[in-house]
């Protein structure tokens, strides 16, 4: 398949190559998955139904087969949609388990799925026998016992259509409850959080470890200068440090100070590929789960007050943030102070004030007073750089973030995780300065890394959005009079900026939550960024859409991403003169970089679907509620409603309402209407995108997941 993907022509395209995308099981759509079409102009390829998928799974690297055009679908306005059916599962990125609960259905035991894009489970009647011995009395008559267990399962095989085959792993625990809900979270994503085995840590220096002369040996000095970190002020995996200070020509001397997690960590050894596997750290409103041991992170975090080993990017800047020159250093530094984003905003929002003694901790001789300066003076600079970032092209689109706040002391006396409270994230300018230097460090050492190693330089692309959708978006929103340009990546966020009341007076309350969806389904049309090995895609789709910047990399946090010890290595390779080690391949860049990609956003969906768990733990324990939310997607079977004040979004199943309260029609003619005849009394509404609406929020019973629905207007 690998020969007849290499030799077809695109005059000629009758195989398409990509990671499949499955949409989760309806009515409507039983089985549909997806490929993106290489010309994005066209719609992405449809395989309709579980036999078109041919037993692949979701995030599977596939290829599939082009059918012929009478199987093709015709859309109004003479838009065609090809479709296809898969021939070849050229990599399993799936990992093959399901989490569910077991059914009885015709003399068979089944495992339905949570994940609805994964078909019903038969299960072994080996891992029946046990399965019984685990849990006894789920093998009674109590069906209801019997099906409010989740349970783990390996898939094994697929040879029916409809059904799939495996075996029982483990029970993971009763639904509904905050730890195994948890574990089920973790378990879907493929997440490794087991502890790191003892006969991989032998070798690593203690908690108490003092520097040698050898791990001293060819490095800068900078333990007299004054370095400090800023981070939440919980944080133990701090990674990165700041310096600045003025030089005799009036420009400034910025160093990013980086812990050399490598130095620690050698390349293949034993600890290195089980950290490679696990790829990120993964955060969950309860709980880090670290990617590096604890006794690793001890030793690299950059903790006030202590020797530690540091990979340097410096730069001379001037006043107007102009970047005159830029080096490379291994070094050992010194942080003078742990400061929290807090504590550097405070400082920032009052520049003059004579702040006391005690503010903060600080280690060694460096005073209070020059460091309200410096973090003045690295503000003042960060604005410069994002200013010359936006006008450079760049693009940000910020969406509302939920956080959860758990009680540790209740935690302790519930035995699990006891969130007692939600509210959005709040963006400080304490945030954005160190950011833009972060970013700034990422650029530059991209661009070394390119002109040095141009064929296994590990970078980080963020590929150009789905046009054809995002104009789809653009003619929908114009409806609505909001004009969007999207010819670059900086004409979409001038166009947003618009609409942007920080910048804008006559934005309202209204409008702000308009702007709010807006972005939304901008989103919803961009790619994920990706790791890359620089020879392995066409230099052309080397650059970053969204930062507007044609080569990047992650450079400044290898305590959390193993993306970044790779390019610690590489970068200290080409620095020292030195070979890359002959294992380093354009093969192994490759894999490293997918298996990256996998972890990266599994971990994400992972702390996004734990938020959503935790909220819905606060809001079950109230009553149901009513609440206004905002039209932010609309389709004949279902509704999407975002709630602006709290960052959620719901969807809401029409077919629900149709058959109970009301009869729904849908109409496509200008923008998408549906219109709600409610009964008794009878009531009409008419709902479009941008609608405000009142909806019903409630914690399904037994179940940590909410149910939203509409309530019937006033």
């Amino acid at each position: 398949m690998q020969e007849i993907l290499k030799n077809q022509t695109s005059h000629n395209v009758q195989y398409v190559k990509g990671n499949l995308h499955v949409k989760p099981t309806s009515f409507k759509y039983p089985n549909h998955s997806y490929l993106d079409m290489e010309d994005k102009k066209e719609h992405d390829l449809l395989m309709i139904g579980s036999y078109n998928r041919n037993r692949a799974f979701d995030r599977d690297l596939v290829v599939a087969c082009i059918n012929p055009e009478y199987a093709w679908i015709s859309y109004p306005k003479g838009k065609i949609q090809k479709t296809g059916r898969i021939v070849c599962i050229l990599e399993k990125v799936h990992p093959r388990t399901a989490v569910g609960c077991l059914i009885k259905r015709n003399g068979l035991v089944l495992l339905r799925p949570r994940d609805l894009k994964i078909p019903m489970i038969i299960i072994n009647p080996k891992s029946l026998v046990r399965f019984h011995f685990m849990v006894p009395e789920l093998y009674e008559t109590n069906k209801t016992l019997f099906e409010n267990y989740l349970i783990l399962v390996s898939i094994d095989s697929w040879k029916q259509e409809k059904y799939a085959s495996g075996k029982i792993l483990s029970i993971v625990g009763k639904v509904g409850e905050i730890e195994v809900e948890l574990r089920t979270i973790l378990l879907e994503n493929n997440l490794d959080i087991s502890p790191y085995k003892e006969e991989l840590l032998k070798g690593l220096p203690g908690s108490d470890y003092v520097l040698t002369d050898s791990d001293l040996q060819d490095r800068e000095d900078w333990r007299h200068e004054c370095i400090f970190t800023i981070d939440s002020a919980t944080a133990v995996d701090i990674d990165n440090a700041i310096s600045c200070k003025v030089l005799g020509n009036g420009n400034y001397e910025i160093g990013v100070h980086i812990s050399d997690v490598t130095h620690y960590l050698e390349f293949l050894s034993q600890l290195d590929v089980e950290v490679s596997k696990r790829a990120t750290t993964i955060y969950m409103p309860h709980k880090a789960y670290h990617m590096l041991p604890e006794e690793l992170i001890q030793l690299c975090s950059l903790a006030a007050g202590k020797d530690k080993l540091a990979f340097s990017v410096i730069w001379e800047m001037t006043p107007e943030a102009k970047i005159v020159k830029n080096r490379f250093a291994k070094t050992v530094i010194r942080s003078c102070c742990q400061m929290s984003y807090e504590s550097a905003q405070a400082m920032i929002d009052n520049p003059e004030k004579l702040w006391p003694t005690d503010f903060l901790d600080i280690k060694g001789d460096h005073t209070i007073s020059t460091l309200s300066d410096i973090i003045n003076r690295l503000f003042k600079l960060s604005i410069q750089l994002q200013k010359i970032r936006f006008s450079n092209g760049a693009l940000r689109l910020d969406q509302p973030k939920l956080q959860i706040s758990i009680d540790d002391n209740l935690s302790k006396k519930h035995r699990f995780p006891m969130p007692t409270n939600f509210y959005l994230l709040e963006k400080k300018d304490s945030n954005s300065l160190v950011e833009e230097f972060m970013w700034q460090a990422n650029i530059t050492v991209a661009t070394h890394l390119h002109t040095a190693i141009p064929e296994t330089a590990l970078l980080r692309i963020h590929r150009n959005p789905n046009m054809r959708n995002l104009k789809t978006v653009v003619d929908l929103l114009q409806r609505f009079g909001i004009p969007l340009d999207i010819e670059t990546a900086g004409a979409l966020q001038t166009s947003i900026h618009h609409f942007n009341p920080e910048y804008n007076p006559a934005v309202n309350d209204r409008m702000n939550s308009v702007t709010t969806v807006v972005i939304h389904m901008c989103l919803k049309t961009m790619l994920r960024a990706e790791y890359v090995c620089a020879s392995a895609i066409s230099p052309s789709d080397l650059k970053h859409y969204a930062l507007n910047v044609p080569l990047y990399t992650h450079f400044t946090s290898p305590i959390r991403r193993y993306a970044d010890c790779i390019t610690h290595r590489l970068l200290h390779a080409t620095i020292a003169d030195k070979p890359l080690p002959k294992k380093w391949t354009v093969e192994l860049c490759s894999k490293i970089a997918a298996n990256c990609n996998v972890k990266k956003h599994s971990a994400q969906l992972a702390q996004e679907q734990s938020i959503e768990l935790f909220f819905t733990y606060i809001i079950g324990r109230a009553d149901a509620f009513e609440i206004s939310g905002i039209v932010s997607y609309l389709k004949e079977d279902n509704i999407e409603v975002m709630l602006c004040n709290i960052g959620a979004k719901f969807k809401i199943d029409l077919l629900e309402i149709e058959y109970t309260t009301a009869t729904i029609n849908y109409s496509m003619d200008y923008v998408p209407t549906l219109t709600i005849n409610w009964k008794k009394p009878s009531k009409t509404q008419v709902i479009k995108l941008f609608s405000l609406v009142r909806i019903r929020l409630e914690k399904i019973s037994e179940e940590l997941r909410l149910k939203a629905t509409f309530v019937r207007p006033i």
